[in-house]
C-alpha cells in the first residue's frame, strides 16, 4: 500500500515511515507529542516487532474564515487474489488466480504515480456520468435507485482475474465473499453490467458458455476458479435459461457474428439439455415439470410461474441465435416449443395470478444428474415439500423485462401480463408490515411498505413453503418495477421502487447496500433494468435499429460500449447524441410509433448528433 499527498510543495510534508514499538499506548502517545510540538511529524526507525503503521502530514496554513482543500490518495496493489474457498463444499485449491489491475501496475506506488495526474479528467467524467443520469428527465427516484445500486460492481463483490475474466461473488461478507461462482441464478437478475460494461457482460457469457457447459449442455450453477478445481456439477433451471437469454441480449448489443459463431454451439446444447429424459421439460411441451432448482435454493416439482418465464424467454432467445447462427430448423423447434409452452402456462392462470402445479416424482425415482442440488431436510422429491403451490409469487414474470430489453416482447401477451402484475401488487405488497410475520432475515419491518416473495391469498399454503416466502428481496422487487414499467403501469412501477428507497433511506439503512446474502448483493443490479424500462431503449446491432419510447425529454443511453443522451421534442424533433464509448451505426430510429429510417445506415459521432424530425413521416 501507499499513502501520497497531492499538490503541496515537497518542504510541507512529513512523513512517518514507523510507529515507535511499545505497550500500554505509548506509539499513539509518542505520535500525538511529536505531531502537537509543531504540527510536523518527526521520523522513527522501522519498527520489525509490530506491524507497520505510517503517518503522512501536510502542513498548510489555513486563513481565518477560509477553507483550504488538501488531497490524500491511497493507493493498493495485491496480486495474490486466490480462487473460490469452497466448492461442492469442500476446500478449493490455493491456487493463485491474481488481479487484472495488478497487471497494469508494477506496485501501489506505480498507481498512485499515474492516477494522480490523471485525477481532474476522471472526476469529470464520474460527474459527467452521473449528471446524464441525474439531470435528466427520469423521475428523480428512479435515477437515485439505479445509481445508488451500482455499487456491487465497484464493491468486492465483483472482481477481475490476472487473464481479464469477470467474476462476482453473490455479496459481500464482513470478512470474505459471499457464496461463490459468479452464481448463474443470482447473476442472471444483473441489469447493469451489459449496459455500462459490455466487454465484461460478455467474459461472463464466455466463461459460463465455454469454461462451465458440459458436453451435454449442462451449465454448472457456480463457475469454478481456478478453471481446472473441482467443478459445482449442478445446474439450475433458471439460471441456464438465464444464460441462454443473455447470451442474445449481449449479442444483439454488440453484432460480432464471430462471438455468435464460437458461443452458438455451447448455448445450443444448453438449450437441448433442457429435454433430456427425465429432466426439466422431458416430454418437450415448453413447460418445465421435472425437478427445477432454481433461486430459491429448492427444487420445484411441476410447472410455476417463476422458473417457466425464464425458459420461454429462452426458447425466444434460442430461436432468434438460432437464426443468426442460419440453424433455422432449430430456431423452427424452439418457436413451436414457446408457443406450446405459452399455451400450456396461460392454461393454470386463475384469473389473477399463476399458481404452481405440484408434480411429485414417482416413489423411488431420482432426477438425472446434476439436476437436484439441494435437497435439504430429507426432501423427497416423490412427496415434495418447499413447494410454491398455489401462491401468488413475486417472480411470476421476472424474466419479461429482459425479454423485452432483448425485442421479445412480453412473453404471455401484454393484456395478460398486466393483470399478473396487478395481481401481485394486490396480494403481495403490504404498505406496511406491522401484522406481517417473518421469522427469517429482515429487510423490511414495522411501517415500512415492501412486496413478499410470495402469498397465498386463497389459501393452500403448503406446511413447509419454500424458506424465503415471508422476506422482501429488492432484487426481486426492482425487476417486478421495471415489468410494471415496460406494461405500462408506471405510477404501481414508481411506488415499488419508492418503497424499495424509503427502506434504504441513510437513517435506518445503508441507501447504497441493498443487503440479501451479504452486503452489495449481485441481485440489487436488476434496479438498473427500470432505466431501460422507462425509456422502452433497446439497440441491435445487427439491424442498426434504435427504439425509445415516445416520451418527450432528455434521456440518458446506454448500450455496453456506447453512451449518451437523446432528446425528444413536444414537436417531434429528436436528436441523439453520442458521449462516449465506440460510434453507433443505425438505420432506423424509432421514438414511440414514429420512425425514420435512413436511406442508408449513418454513423453516430462524438460531436456529431443525428437530428432528424419524426413529425415529417
Amino acid at each position: 500500500m501507499a499513502l501520497a499527498v497531492v499538490g503541496l510543495p515537497a518542504a510541507r510534508v512529513t512523513r512517518r515511515h514507523a510507529w515507535t514499538h511499545g505497550k500500554w499506548g505509548w506509539p499513539a502517545q509518542d505520535f500525538f507529542e511529536d505531531f502537537l510540538e509543531d504540527g510536523r511529524l518527526d521520523s522513527r526507525p522501522a519498527n520489525s516487532a509490530g506491524p507497520t503503521v505510517g503517518s503522512l502530514c501536510a502542513d498548510l496554513l489555513l486563513p481565518p474564515r477560509g477553507v483550504r482543500t488538501v488531497t490524500f490518495l491511497l493507493g493498493w496493489h495485491f496480486p495474490n487474489r486466490r480462487g473460490w474457498s469452497s466448492v461442492n463444499g469442500e476446500d478449493g485449491p490455493p491456487e493463485i488466480v491474481g488481479n487484472y489491475y495488478a497487471t497494469r501496475f508494477s506496485d501501489a506506488w506505480d498507481v498512485i504515480a499515474r492516477a494522480a495526474p490523471r485525477l481532474a479528467a476522471l472526476e469529470r467524467k464520474t460527474v459527467e456520468f452521473v449528471r446524464s443520469v441525474v439531470e435528466s428527465d427520469l423521475p428523480p427516484i428512479l435515477s437515485e435507485s439505479a445509481l445508488a445500486n451500482l455499487v456491487p460492481l465497484r464493491s468486492q463483490t465483483s472482481f477481475r482475474t490476472a487473464d481479464g475474466k469477470f467474476y462476482g461473488w453473490e455479496g459481500c461478507g464482513d470478512h470474505e465473499g459471499k457464496s461463490p461462482g459468479s452464481c448463474t441464478h443470482v447473476w442472471l437478475y444483473d441489469g447493469a453490467t451489459h449496459r455500462l460494461f459490455g466487454s465484461l457482460a460478455r467474459s461472463m457469457r464466455e466463461t459460463e458458455l465455454l469454461d462451465c457447459t458440459r458436453d451435454d449442455g449442462l451449465i454448472f450453477m457456480r463457475c469454478p476458479l481456478p478453471r481446472k478445481a473441482p467443478a459445482w456439477t449442478a445446474a439450475a433451471a433458471d439460471g441456464q435459461c438465464g444464460v441462454i437469454l443473455r447470451f442474445l441480449r449481449e449479442y444483439r448489443a454488440c453484432g460480432n457474428r464471430a462471438w455468435l459463431a464460437r458461443l452458438w454451439p455451447r448455448a445450443r446444447a444448453a438449450m437441448e439439455f433442457c429435454w433430456i429424459p427425465g429432466g426439466w421439460d422431458a416430454d418437450r411441451d415448453g413447460l418445465m415439470e421435472g425437478p427445477q432448482h432454481n433461486t430459491m435454493d429448492v427444487e420445484y416439482c411441476g410447472p410455476n410461474p417463476q422458473v417457466a418465464s425464464w425458459y420461454l424467454a429462452a426458447l425466444l432467445a434460442a430461436a432468434e441465435l438460432a437464426r443468426a447462427a442460419a440453424d433455422p430448423a432449430f430456431a423452427a423447434e424452439c418457436e413451436r416449443l414457446y408457443a406450446s409452452g405459452r399455451t400450456r402456462l396461460n392454461a393454470l392462470f386463475n384469473g389473477e395470478f399463476y399458481p404452481q402445479k405440484v408434480v411429485p416424482l414417482a416413489p423411488g425415482a431420482r432426477p438425472p444428474a446434476g439436476l437436484s442440488n439441494l435437497v435439504p431436510d430429507g426432501n423427497d422429491l416423490a412427496n415434495p415439500i418447499f413447494q410454491l403451490g398455489p401462491a401468488c409469487s413475486i417472480d411470476q414474470l421476472a424474466a419479461l423485462p429482459y425479454a423485452c430489453e432483448s425485442g421479445l416482447g412480453d412473453l404471455v401477451g401484454a393484456a395478460r401480463a398486466r393483470v399478473v402484475l396487478r395481481g401481485i401488487l394486490r396480494h403481495n405488497r403490504r404498505p406496511n408490515l406491522r401484522h406481517h410475520l417473518n421469522l427469517r432475515r429482515t429487510m423490511a419491518l414495522g411501517e415500512e411498505a415492501g412486496v413478499l416473495l410470495a402469498t397465498w391469498p386463497h389459501g393452500g399454503r403448503p406446511q413447509r413453503p419454500f424458506p424465503y416466502a415471508t422476506e422482501c428481496w429488492t432484487g426481486c422487487e426492482h425487476l417486478l418495477a421495471a415489468a410494471l414499467l415496460w406494461c405500462g403501469l408506471e405510477k404501481e412501477g414508481l411506488r415499488v421502487i419508492g418503497d424499495i428507497r424509503a427502506r434504504h433511506a441513510g437513517h435506518n439503512r445503508n441507501p447504497f447496500n441493498e443487503y440479501e446474502a451479504g452486503s452489495h448483493y449481485a441481485r440489487t443490479l436488476s434496479a438498473w433494468a427500470t432505466l431501460a424500462a422507462y425509456t422502452r431503449h433497446t439497440y441491435n446491432a445487427q439491424t442498426g435499429d434504435f427504439t425509445v419510447a415516445g416520451r418527450p425529454g432528455n434521456y440518458p443511453w446506454f448500450t455496453g460500449d456506447s453512451y449518451g443522451r437523446y432528446t425528444l421534442s413536444p414537436r417531434g424533433k429528436f436528436t441523439l447524441h453520442l458521449d462516449g464509448g465506440t460510434p453507433l451505426t443505425i438505420s432506423l430510429i424509432t421514438a414511440g410509433e414514429r420512425r425514420h429510417r435512413f436511406r442508408s445506415q449513418v454513423t453516430l459521432r462524438r460531436a456529431r448528433p443525428i437530428a432528424v424530425n419524426l413529425r415529417e413521416l
